[in-house]
């Protein structure tokens, strides 16, 4: 839930900056739409310009107004989630999932003697709680300790591990500490280069949209990433207009 509302902040502050750049521009187009009908049934449309003068005041395009957005969200994700920042540098959470599962036996067990193991596992480590996440596991502890059945108990256990894919928690993390770097890096740019808005916007929208992508999404987009830039430059090597001559 509150990565959709993220999501939808992150639309409104695009929709402000968008309508900020359309108030840098000045100049006007007016025109007129002449609809007529060919010999082959199919209507053309003629526009004629009857007056241009569109011109983009680039000193106040995206050299401010881009790091007035990316300055807005991160306080816009501050308030809305707090120690937003802070949990995806943390992975302590991942690694306690990944030391619980490691509990779990998986084949040729004892349903009654792996419950019991994971039970004696919860109590040991709930006992001294690090972090936030630790709550998951009491509740868990909580749960597992009230049910009768050593069934029941081993599926709570399995569940609890399924629910919390620590792979892709960690690659949504490690994809939005990249995100906010580039943004960081963009803002920087845009101040010092004059860059323009529209395509900032582009490219950092963009980018939001591949912090979703699981870890399979990302191998697969390296690799065909891969082979198009070695076919591309293997090609223009030799068939580049730039090439020296033989």
């Amino acid at each position: 839930k509150m990565k959709l509302i993220l999501k939808a902040a992150f639309t409104v502050l695009v929709f402000l900056g968008i309508t900020a750049l359309s108030r840098a521009q000045t100049g006007s187009i007016s025109g007129q739409i002449e609809i007529s009908k060919d010999s082959s049934s199919f209507l053309s449309f003629q526009l004629h310009l009857l007056h241009t003068n569109y011109r983009i005041e680039s000193d106040s395009n995206g050299k401010f107004i881009f790091p007035l957005i990316v300055i807005g969200a991160v306080v816009l994700a501050s308030s809305l989630s707090k120690g937003y920042f802070a949990d995806k540098i943390n992975f302590t959470f991942e690694k306690n999932v990944d030391a619980f599962s490691a509990v779990i036996p998986t084949n040729n067990f004892d349903t009654v003697k792996a419950t019991a193991d994971i039970e004696k596992y919860l109590i040991v480590r709930n006992e001294n709680p690090t972090n936030d996440g630790d709550s998951a596991f009491i509740k868990l502890a909580s749960a597992i300790s009230g049910s009768p059945a050593a069934g029941d108990k081993y599926r709570m256990a399995t569940d609890f591990v399924s629910n919390n894919d620590t792979t892709q928690s960690k690659t949504n993390k490690i994809s939005l500490i990249i995100f906010w770097l580039l943004m960081f890096g963009l803002a920087v740019m845009s101040f010092i280069k004059n860059y323009s808005l529209i395509p900032l916007m582009g490219v950092s929208t963009c980018l939001y949209l591949l912090t979703g992508m699981t870890l399979s999404n990302w191998l697969w987009f390296g690799a065909w990433l891969g082979l198009g830039l070695v076919i591309y430059f293997l090609y223009g090597y030799k068939k580049s207009k730039l090439a020296p001559k033989a």
